[in-house]
């Protein structure tokens, strides 16, 4: 936006980023096995962990046969403290500020989708839809 960081900085409480996912139907929602390579790839667990049910919309008239109905946001918050504004203020390459950021309890919006995949609001795939950085 063309804003010095010296000038930003001092009123910088945090940063907040959001996006909106589809929620899955209530109308029509059903619980579903997801494949245990996509468990691999996205969850850590051990052979004795036992895992929530995951669900989707199965389609109806209330969702239009969509599966989804109505969205909700996924969030990310990284609370910026002296460090972290004299950090921007250095201008730090992205991957310094990624790494002060997940030491200080940072959280990314796939891990708060995951959360809500996981209460049953939304589905693993429209999770990875809407985190899924463009190549």
């Amino acid at each position: 936006m063309g804003v010095e960081p010296y000038v930003v900085t001092p009123s910088l409480a945090g940063i907040l980023g959001q996006r909106l996912v589809r929620q899955t139907c209530e109308s029509c929602k059903e619980e579903y096995e997801i494949s245990e390579d996509l468990l691999k790839q996205y969850f850590y667990w051990t052979t004795k962990t036992e895992f929530p049910e995951f669900y989707k919309g199965a389609g109806c008239e209330a969702c239009q046969n969509t599966g989804y109905k109505g969205r909700i946001g996924i969030h990310e918050f990284i609370a910026i403290d002296f460090k972290g504004r004299e950090l921007i203020i250095k201008r730090v390459s992205y991957t310094e500020l990624a790494e002060y950021a997940f030491n200080n309890d940072y959280q990314d919006m796939r891990f708060d989708g995951f959360s809500k995949v996981i209460h049953g609001l939304t589905t693993i795939d429209e999770v990875i839809r809407v985190t899924t950085i463009d190549q």
